[in-house]
């Protein structure tokens, strides 16, 4: 386990099996590079983060200082990123191998690249681009409730 195996942390199935609710620490093993960690906090896996939640900025003191905000805009922009993987198959940033070479791409906000598969419509497209918001710009997300509203309306065109 992760070393939180409590009885707090854990919970039993109907079938009596025994489901730790603690994923704070879990690892699994991406196809590239090195193990994305599932979180809470900041430190979540790079592909899935969004930019304001990195410092931008190649000064130093700023780098050691900074301190991200996590706001439900990070939460769309990662949730945006969990779409696109879902529907086809591939990671953000597929293109680039090293996970430690995606935090280039996200410092400068760079979006993920657009995997050509048939199941990623330009109506899937479009509004995974519209969950990302402009760059520099989280303000510009819509908001959880409205995302929730188009991902029904998606389901039930679909």
């Amino acid at each position: 386990m992760n070393g939180k195996n409590t009885r707090k942390n854990n919970q039993s199935n109907d079938q009596s099996n025994d489901c730790s609710t603690e994923i704070r620490k879990a690892k699994i093993k991406g196809k590239h590079d090195s193990t994305h960690n599932m979180t809470g906090t900041v430190r979540g896996a790079m592909r899935y983060k969004a930019p304001e939640l990195v410092p931008s900025n190649s000064d130093e003191k700023e780098v050691i200082n900074f301190k991200p905000v996590l706001t439900s805009a990070c939460d769309v922009w990662s949730l945006a990123s969990v779409i696109l993987q879902t529907l086809t198959g591939v990671v953000p940033y597929d293109n680039v191998s090293q996970d430690i070479c995606v935090v280039w791409y996200v410092m400068r906000a760079f979006r993920p690249r657009r995997p050509q598969v048939e199941e990623l419509t330009d109506e899937y497209w479009d509004y995974i681009n519209t969950m990302w918001g402009q760059p520099g710009a989280p303000y510009s997300r819509p908001r959880a409730e409205e995302v929730y509203r188009s991902l029904l309306i998606f389901r039930d065109t679909a």
